[in-house]
C-alpha cells in the first residue's frame, strides 16, 4: 500500500481527473444543447417562413376575390403556426366577405386574445356581430376598438350606425359631433348629424349643418333635397321650395316626386 502521503496524492491525483473529466462532460453537454437549440430555431424560423409564405400567397387570392382559395392556404399558415394571427384575421376577413359571420368571429376572438390591444379586430367583431344583429354585442366590441384608437373616425360613424339602427339617436349625435371635430371639412358628416338631428326633431340645428355641407360641397343634390324637407318642418315654405328646384337642377332624380312637393306646397 501506499503511504499516507502517496494516497494523498493519489486521491488528488484522481479528484483533477474526474474534475476534468466532469468538466469535459459539462462543455460537451454545453455543445449539445447549443447545438439542439441551434436546430430547432432553424426548423422555427423555417417554419414561421412557410407561414408567412402561405399568407402573402393567401393575400393574393385575396386581392383577386378568391376568398375560398385564400382561407385554404390560411388553413396551412394556421396549421403550422396556430398563433399566427395575421393568419387568423386574414382568415376572418375573408370569412366575412363569405358572410360566414360565426367564423370570423372565432378567429377574431383568437386575434384578441394573442393581442388584446388589436383595435381592427375589435372594429371587425362589431361589423360582424351588427350583420347578425347582436347589437349588445356589436356595441361591445365598437366601444373597445374606439378604446383603444379614440381619433378613428370609421369606428366611431359604425357605431353610431349601429345606434340609428335602433333608433338610438342621441347615443349616436356625440359620435357625430366628435368624428366633426376630427374631420371638419368633411360634408357627409355633416349630413349624417343633419339627419340624425331631424330623428330629434332639431331641425334648426339640422339646417345649419346642411348650410354647412353645402358650403363644402355644393354639387351634391341631396343636400339641397334634405335641407328643403327640414325648412318644410320649419314651416318655411319658400325656402323648401328653393331648395328642391335646385335640387331638380343639380339632376336629382327623384324630379317627379319633388315637382308634386313644389306644385302642392308651392302654388
Amino acid at each position: 500500500f501506499p503511504s499516507e502521503n502517496r494516497r494523498s496524492q493519489t486521491r488528488t491525483i484522481l479528484i483533477r481527473a474526474v474534475s476534468h473529466n466532469l468538466k469535459k462532460k459539462s462543455r460537451m453537454t454545453n455543445k449539445i444543447i447549443i447545438l439542439m437549440f441551434s436546430i430547432l430555431s432553424f426548423l422555427s424560423c423555417k417554419s414561421q417562413n412557410n407561414a408567412d409564405e402561405f399568407v402573402k400567397n393567401a393575400y393574393e387570392f385575396e386581392q383577386k376575390g378568391n376568398y375560398k382559395k385564400s382561407i385554404e392556404l390560411l388553413n396551412k399558415a394556421i396549421d403550422i403556426e396556430p398563433n399566427h394571427s395575421n393568419a387568423l384575421y386574414n382568415r376572418a376577413y375573408n370569412y366575412m366577405n363569405l358572410e360566414q359571420y360565426e367564423k370570423a368571429i372565432t378567429d377574431l376572438n383568437n386575434v384578441v386574445e394573442i393581442n388584446p390591444k388589436d383595435d381592427e379586430a375589435y372594429h371587425n367583431l362589431s361589423i360582424c356581430f351588427k350583420n347578425l344583429k347582436k347589437y349588445e354585442k356589436a356595441i361591445e366590441s365598437s366601444n373597445k376598438a374606439i378604446d383603444l384608437n379614440p381619433n378613428a373616425d370609421d369606428y366611431l360613424k359604425f357605431r353610431a350606425g349601429i345606434n340609428w339602427t335602433n333608433k338610438k339617436f342621441d347615443k349616436a349625435l356625440p359620435d357625430y359631433d366628435k368624428i366633426i371635430s376630427l374631420k371638419p371639412n368633411n360634408p357627409e358628416y355633416y349630413a349624417l348629424r343633419a339627419f340624425t338631428l331631424e330623428e330629434l326633431n332639431q331641425y334648426e340645428k339640422a339646417v345649419l349643418d346642411y348650410d354647412k355641407a353645402i358650403e363644402l360641397d355644393e354639387t351634391d343634390y341631396r343636400m339641397f333635397y334634405d335641407r328643403g324637407n327640414a325648412y318644410l318642418k320649419l314651416g318655411n315654405i319658400e325656402k323648401a321650395c328653393s331648395d328642391w328646384k335646385i335640387a331638380i337642377e343639380k339632376g336629382d332624380p327623384r324630379k317627379e316626386e319633388l315637382n308634386e312637393r313644389i306644385i302642392k306646397n308651392c302654388g
